[in-house]
């Protein structure tokens, strides 16, 4: 995850920033997906279940763009995706379109917690990965 809040204009935009990225990636064999959104949790989605290299989903677009997604793009536990399965639900969709109170009693909290934080609801704590200190010889 980059935050390139501010950033993205130094770049050509968001869409030719992801696809620089992209191309670079490639260059050094490493095959890449990126995506902007307005959260960490839609992004993270987009990136890993719309199925393209790229994907910018516009501002307030989050929603419409989860909806048709498998319940694996929230990052659910697998235990729960499979319950879920049982009971019928396959997509993002189902579960917005359903009361959270049976969810939550059924399932625990997580449901609820990642979808408002992939709707931006709520926050998401970011741990970034930082590189070791330098160690000078």
């Amino acid at each position: 995850m980059i935050d390139t809040t501010g950033a993205d204009h130094l770049h050509g935009g968001e869409a030719l920033m992801l696809e620089t990225m992209v191309r670079k990636f490639a260059a050094s064999g490493v095959e890449a997906r990126a995506a902007v959104a307005d959260t960490w949790g839609a992004a993270h989605a987009a990136a890993r279940f719309l199925r393209r290299q790229i994907a910018v989903i516009a501002p307030g677009a989050a929603e419409t763009m989860l909806r048709p997604l498998p319940l694996a793009a929230l990052r659910l536990e697998g235990e729960t995706v499979t319950g879920l399965r049982t009971l019928g639900f396959e997509t993002i969709g189902d579960l917005m379109d359903q009361p959270r109170a049976p969810l939550a009693l059924r399932f625990g909290p997580d449901i609820g917690r990642r979808l408002d934080q992939a709707l931006g609801a709520i926050g998401e704590p970011v741990d970034p990965v930082r590189s070791p200190e330098l160690v000078e010889v």
